[in-house]
């Protein structure tokens, strides 16, 4: 909060000249958001119109018995200038609410070297102070021990990048999983039918459109592998979690209160959630390699379709039906600890910007891709040690 200056509030507003006339000043009032106006010559404030000199000239003037064109034509300086005390652009917020709630409703602030800078009201000073506690952005994931968040510059959750890895891992293990599961449906399948499936999947097409017993195959089971991998996604804690991370971060951004009953009305469904991105794979495996047809540039180019027109829709359904699941109390009490942990180390330096390094570290994707791959290699290793079948499309 203390590294927050009121010249970094200020709205710049187009004054008016001494020069200027009473119709001109009177146009400008009514078509800008503050109360006043404020008035510069040679860049350096020397007053300001408010609505209340404008009528207390316009009344005036008409006792006076001025003709209507003798009235628009009248400078401000000889009518509707009056004096108004200025913020100083390094004033605090605090100091400048005292000043706003004593003198008006908006203010002229003023550089260190006397010119004019911009208008500031007292709404955007109770915005500043109210946003402050909250960061500009929000993100984070699920992992076995928790809900993960992060602004970019700071971290809170999960026991930082342990739990990551652990969501990596996890990810991984389901991928090793469904391998393993695809290759013994594979080999039961053979077994019933006596079809070489697997020797299929290398065999020429026969035609342009793959409907044929020995084509077909490698257009089925890649579709078989995704609904698999979803089916066991959902059964994963982690869904949970992940329900729990997106309804904290909704609270917060719509600053509602972090209690469980609070936390747990909030949606599932986030408009920035990666699950987005995992459509997009959905839709390359659904077009790319489901479809039926020989020739691959066809798929794919029905894929890219696909994806420009469906993946933020199909982004929402999965992550309504596949990557969150109602979060538990336990799951909803562990995003709250990490959003208050997270307010906490913000309110602290409300103002940090990160490097580069940090945010890409702080978003967790090093270390997911880390826990992935450690779990992929070690399973499938052991997998090959012991004879499993393994088929993954």
């Amino acid at each position: 909060m203390d590294q927050l200056r009121i010249g970094n509030l200020a709205r710049p507003l187009e004054p008016l000249t001494p020069e200027d006339t009473l119709a001109r000043a009177t146009e400008v009032i009514r078509a800008v958001p503050f109360d006043r106006v404020p008035v510069v010559a040679e860049g350096r404030l020397v007053g300001v119109v408010t609505v209340a000199t404008l009528g207390s000239a316009a009344h005036t003037l008409l006792l006076d018995d001025i003709s209507p064109e003798e009235l628009r034509i009248l400078s401000i300086d000889e009518s509707a200038l009056s004096a108004s005390p200025a913020l100083p652009a390094d004033a605090s917020l605090e100091e400048a609410l005292s000043l706003l709630r004593r003198y008006g409703s908006s203010l002229p602030v003023i550089r260190a070297d006397g010119l004019y800078l911009g208008m500031v009201d007292q709404a955007d000073v109770a915005g500043a102070l109210l946003q402050a506690a909250r960061p500009p952005s929000i993100g984070g994931m699920a992992t076995p021990l928790g809900v993960y968040l992060t602004t970019g510059a700071f971290s809170a959750g999960a026991r930082g990048s342990l739990g990551l890895v652990l969501t990596g891992a996890a990810i991984g293990s389901a991928l090793v999983v469904v391998g393993v599961l695809m290759g013994l449906l594979i080999h039961a399948l053979e077994r019933a039918t006596h079809f070489p499936i697997r020797a299929s999947l290398n065999s020429v097409p026969a035609q342009w459109l793959d409907l044929n017993p020995y084509d077909i195959w490698g257009h089925i089971l890649p579709l078989v592998a995704l609904a698999l991998f979803a089916l066991l996604f959902r059964l994963l804690p982690l869904t949970g979690y992940h329900a729990a991370e997106h309804q904290v971060v909704h609270a917060i951004e719509r600053d509602r209160p972090l209690t469980p009953e609070s936390v747990a009305r909030m949606p599932r469904v986030h408009p920035r959630c990666g699950t987005r991105f995992f459509a997009v794979g959905v839709l390359l495996v659904l077009f790319g390699n489901g479809l039926p047809v020989s020739v691959w540039w066809i798929r794919y180019a029905a894929a890219a379709v696909a994806i420009v027109l469906w993946w933020r829709v199909l982004g929402d359904q999965l992550q309504s039906h596949v990557t969150t699941k109602r979060a538990s109390p336990k799951q909803i009490r562990s995003a709250i600890a990490a959003a208050e942990e997270l307010l906490a180390k913000h309110a602290r330096s409300p103002g940090g910007r990160p490097s580069l390094h940090a945010r890409i570290w702080h978003m967790g994707i090093l270390q997911v891709a880390a826990g992935a791959y450690l779990a992929v290699t070690l399973l499938s290793f052991l997998a090959g040690q012991y004879g499993m079948p393994f088929f993954m499309p």
